[in-house]
């Protein structure tokens, strides 16, 4: 559709020079999450589908937790958040769960979801998957109305970098610059934290 040379829009633009290329931003923003997500570790997103992979196959195993474990779309990321959500919701009856089934049907897989599980930083990855995909989430699910919106792009995308910013940035760095001037990777503006992890 995009391409440089035989696309549809390189074909518009040698007939009307004068048109401009807007990509869609729920795509855009997609593919932003998808692409922050690779730097989290594997093993978080492992489970996410390992887990919902279990519970889809059998009815039985469903009936077990109080509401239904889901399963993650392969393509959509930011359909991601709803699962993310029901693991964390249900995280130590599904960690008990899970070292009864290595006991009663090991398999690698199930050894594979305990030690993830049993990792301390698990859920603290995915407290900050459902923090962020929820932000993502919300500012995808606006250009998604039938009703024209192209207006309030750069208002949205302003709100969500101030938001996304005042999370590692001093607030008067946020504050005394405008969001798209910011440099976000100089030292002096980041805020230092220091976490301790118990």
């Amino acid at each position: 559709m995009f391409g440089e040379h035989t696309s549809v829009y390189a074909l518009l633009k040698a007939e009307s020079p004068n048109i401009a290329c807007i990509k869609c931003s729920c795509h855009l923003i997609h593919l932003a999450a998808s692409k922050a997500c690779m730097v989290l570790p594997r093993s978080v997103e492992d489970l996410i589908r390992n887990v919902g992979s279990h519970f889809s196959r059998s009815a039985g195993r469903q009936e077990r937790f109080i509401h239904r474990i889901l399963l993650p779309p392969n393509t959509r990321w930011l359909s991601l958040k709803q699962c993310v959500d029901r693991i964390l919701e249900q995280h130590d009856p599904l960690e008990a769960y899970f070292r009864e089934q290595v006991f009663r049907d090991p398999s690698k897989t199930t050894d594979e979801i305990l030690n993830t599980f049993s990792n301390k930083f698990t859920k603290v990855y995915l407290e900050f998957m459902s923090y962020t995909l929820g932000l993502l989430t919300e500012f995808n699910t606006l250009f998604q109305s039938e009703a024209p919106l192209l207006y309030k792009l750069k208002p949205k995308t302003e709100l969500l970098l101030q938001t996304l910013c005042a999370n590692y940035l001093k607030r008067e760095c946020i504050s005394n610059t405008k969001v798209f001037e910011l440099n976000h990777t100089k030292p002096l503006f980041a805020e230092t934290k220091i976490f301790i992890w118990a």
